[in-house]
């Protein structure tokens, strides 16, 4: 692959994601949240009960960014904090009757973003589509989990002949 191929994909890439974003937050601009505030309540819709921190790790939030966009979601009614009972200091998240109300609607909503953003291609080309997003998910995944584990390998490593001096 030529370089200008390459800058061409990525530059590609990131702007389908932009672009995407732009078009959910466009979606969702009247109930007045966020690209960041839809994934939260989409990951709540999936399992309540979670804590802030799951919640921001399963969809890469630091600890900062996760309780700012939580608390904007508990000011406009979508999410409720619970504190655990054995332990006061966990938070657990849960949707408001609000929230759990506007699901068929979010979910519609989601789906014509996702419908007008894949408009151009037939039931195959989308298909093959999703294909080669999975495989580069995949190619990624196995790249970023093999340097992930090189580098602890080495840390680790650096660790024990620290020890040892």
């Amino acid at each position: 692959m030529t370089f200008a191929t390459s800058q061409q994909i990525t530059l590609a890439l990131l702007d389908v994601s932009r672009l995407l974003r732009d078009a959910f937050e466009d979606a969702y601009r009247d109930m007045k949240i966020t690209w960041p505030q839809i994934r939260i309540i989409r990951r709540l819709y999936i399992e309540e009960g979670v804590g802030q921190s799951e919640v921001g790790t399963q969809i890469e939030m630091d600890a900062m960014t996760i309780s700012r966009q939580i608390d904007k979601l508990v000011d406009l009614g979508f999410v409720e904090r619970r504190m655990e009972a054995g332990d006061r200091r966990l938070r657990r998240l849960y949707l408001t009757n609000h929230s759990r109300g506007l699901r068929e609607e979010m979910e519609t909503r989601m789906e014509g973003v996702l419908q007008g953003a894949l408009q151009s291609l037939d039931e195959a080309q989308q298909d093959a589509f999703l294909a080669m997003l999975n495989a580069v998910a995949g190619d990624l995944s196995a790249k970023t989990a093999a340097t992930s584990s090189k580098h602890r390998s080495k840390n680790a490593n650096a660790d024990q002949a620290m020890m040892a001096e």
